[in-house]
């Protein structure tokens, strides 16, 4: 059976730099990151929640609309306009 030559230093150098490198970005990272402000995160929460709705009432009222069971585009302008 044939031995295999042993791995060069090199490689080992490369992979330690690789991880050191890694560990140096995510210390970055931790550190220079912002704390969540809670109050502008459940504004934006509430914004999506709102939008999500309005984007579900407008599919509704179009899809009557392409089925011809109201003619009324009232509704529509309303979710436009909020």
């Amino acid at each position: 059976m044939r031995r295999l030559k042993e791995p060069s230093g090199y490689a080992d150098l490369y992979r330690m730099s690789a991880a050191i490198l890694a560990a140096v970005l995510l210390v970055f990272l931790f550190i220079f990151t912002q704390p969540i402000d809670l109050r502008q995160h459940n504004n934006l929460l509430n914004n999506f929640k709102n939008l999500h709705s309005d984007e579900a009432r407008l599919g509704e009222t179009v899809l009557e609309l392409n089925f011809s069971l109201s003619n009324n585009y009232d509704q529509i302008n309303l979710i436009i306009s909020h």
